[in-house]
């Protein structure tokens, strides 16, 4: 019996932690099957200086005034050529911003009310509401 539950603890302990997809089809691949029963869940693609981002929220859980004046204003200012991962961090100065990396975190932060940027190929990102 205790080795049947220090297997279930086990397992619990690193489930969520794989770490989240780089490619967008693997992305959308683990969104379907992870969200497929929320209707909230709220997608928006934005392309910067040639980069894909995809921006995540959960519907009710975000101000969308502040969604748009706190990332998508300031990501839209952007006049460089090529977006590094520390540019978005100092373009989005107005938010606090954090990188996560597991699956498990990332489903955290959109229970929490995050708004989630996902660079293609790049780390994430999430910012306080």
């Amino acid at each position: 019996m205790d080795c049947e539950r220090e297997l279930r603890e086990d397992i619990s302990a690193t489930e969520g932690q794989e770490p989240i997809p780089e490619r967008p089809e693997f992305m959308q691949q683990w969104l379907e099957s992870e969200w497929d029963r929320c209707s909230d869940l709220q997608t928006r693609e934005i392309e910067i200086c040639g980069e894909r981002i995809l921006l995540f929220w959960l519907r009710g859980l975000v101000d969308l005034i502040r969604l748009e004046t706190g990332i998508l204003q300031p990501l839209a200012r952007v006049s460089k050529r090529r977006l590094q991962l520390s540019d978005v961090v100092s373009i989005l100065h107005t938010v606090t911003v954090h990188e996560i990396s597991t699956r498990r975190q990332w489903n955290t932060a959109l229970a929490d009310g995050q708004v989630v940027l996902w660079l293609c190929g790049n780390r994430t990102l999430w910012r306080s509401t």
